[in-house]
């Protein structure tokens, strides 16, 4: 395979509020956080990173040979984890680096490169993300994550309640899912961590809110490709995942 210009860092703390140990769960009889690292390895990115705050994590990649930075404990956010890979290693302002977050094993290889694609051809941009059709009756879930964009295809606002609001209730109105998947430059990212938690963020619990309420451009791709699970954040969720062949 080819490989690209773009780098993945998989941010993978051991910590989480809603299934223990998450990232050494098994599935098909390997961690889950090794599956997120053989997924990337998929793709056509010229390097991966798996940024963890976990000796235990660390040990389970051994077998995989993957590139594992220990991080701090201290970090609120994956994407604060990721800020220390890039100071560490030193990268280029310009380098374009993708998140791709640990507990997403099922995450479509094309969807990865899309991202990283997308910012590259929209230099105008600060970051880039993706999005899928979401059905109404989905639409309405509060766990899932919603997106409204402009004609440009720049992101105006990340919603857990549904928008946009069907007032007329028109039966051609479209839905967005946000695929918590991100591609940025580093000299962006560097800026990203120094601003503080905004309000929206805050009440939303969205990080990516941040960037819009600085001003930040966020250019969205709607993919017509859906993962199998998005993400691994309870046991129903493993449950499923140990079923897929």
């Amino acid at each position: 395979m080819q490989r690209s210009y773009y780098k993945i860092i998989i941010p993978a703390r051991l910590g989480s509020t809603r299934l223990a140990n998450k990232m050494l769960q098994n599935i098909q009889e390997k961690p889950l956080i090794c599956h997120t690292y053989e997924t990337a390895c998929k793709t056509k990115s010229s390097q991966i990173i798996v940024a963890t705050d976990s000796t235990k994590i660390t040990e389970a990649l051994k077998a995989t040979k993957a590139d594992v930075c220990l991080t701090s404990e201290q970090h609120k956010s994956g994407t604060d984890r990721i800020a220390e890979v890039i100071e560490k290693y030193n990268f280029a302002e310009d380098d374009i680096i993708v998140n791709l977050q640990g507990d997403e094993p099922f995450m479509p290889v094309t969807i990865i490169d899309q991202v990283a694609e997308n910012l590259s051809n929209n230099p105008c941009f600060d970051m880039a993300t993706i999005g899928t059709e979401l059905p109404y009756n989905k639409a309405c879930d509060p766990n899932i994550v919603k997106v409204v964009f402009d004609k440009k295809q720049r992101a105006i606002y990340f919603s857990r309640a549904i928008i946009p609001y069907n007032r007329d209730k028109n039966k051609n109105i479209k839905y967005y899912r946000h695929l918590g998947i991100y591609a940025y430059k580093v000299s962006f990212l560097k800026k990203f961590i120094k601003w503080q938690p905004t309000a929206l963020e805050q009440i939303e619990k969205l990080e990516q809110l941040r960037a819009i309420e600085n001003d930040a451009k966020i250019h969205i791709e709607i993919s017509t490709i859906q993962p199998k699970i998005h993400g691994i954040d309870t046991k129903d969720d493993l449950i499923m995942a140990r079923g897929f062949q």
